[in-house]
């Protein structure tokens, strides 16, 4: 069986990877969307390879499954010489990246994605907002200062924010306002090789959440 990725378009961690796919021009490893709005990824089937039940889920040619999009990219980008680290200097801030997504940026979906889209209550959507601005402030500092997220090329640091902040644009526009450098930054990436595919990824996704899946 070939290298399998499990994955569904409304979870952000499934959509960077299915992006870094499309972006090194992989047409072996094949893309397993999971029906979430039919439960599918918490099935006897899907749990048994991924005890979490989540997405987004990588299972190996040999059957050798793991999860977590950040070590399934991490999997993926070994030899792609376009996003690797430099030096051990930015290879560290890559790592820096990935540890601070999970624990801050990663919220913007918790906080605000949810309560929108799956949960259908705008006001803590909007309290959300609120609690994820001091998170978009600083690494709108930080694009200030250099071209992508961890240092001054793509990494997949990028594949992981990106997919992240992209989301609020889709929601309202003016979410992003506030954020001149983010949003120069998402404007940069749209000749990026598979980023328009993810964001038509995204936009379906929502649209079918809010529609009840229709």
């Amino acid at each position: 069986m070939p290298d399998t990725l499990y994955a569904h378009p409304i979870s952000q961690g499934s959509r960077s990877c299915l992006w870094f796919l499309d972006f090194k021009g992989d047409t072996t490893t094949v893309r397993r969307i999971v029906k979430m709005e039919e439960g599918e990824h918490k099935s006897p089937e899907h749990v048994a390879k991924f005890p979490a039940g989540q997405v987004p889920g990588f299972e190996m040619e040999d059957g050798f499954c793991f999860a977590e999009s950040a070590a399934i990219l991490k999997h993926l980008s070994k030899g792609v010489e376009e996003v690797a680290p430099k030096d051990a200097k930015e290879e560290a801030r890559v790592n820096e990246y990935i540890g601070k997504h999970l624990s801050e940026v990663r919220n913007i979906t918790l906080k605000m994605v949810l309560p929108f889209v799956i949960m259908k209550d705008e006001e803590l959507g909007r309290k959300g907002y609120k609690e994820v601005t001091p998170v978009l402030q600083r690494y709108d500092s930080v694009l200030s200062r250099q071209s992508h997220i961890a240092c001054n090329h793509l990494t997949i640091a990028d594949f992981l924010f990106a997919t992240e902040v992209d989301q609020l644009d889709l929601f309202d526009p003016a979410y992003l306002e506030p954020f001149p450098h983010i949003k120069k930054y998402l404007e940069s990436l749209q000749d990026v090789p598979g980023y328009k595919a993810c964001i038509d990824g995204c936009k379906a996704a929502i649209a079918g959440a809010e529609g009840g899946g229709n």
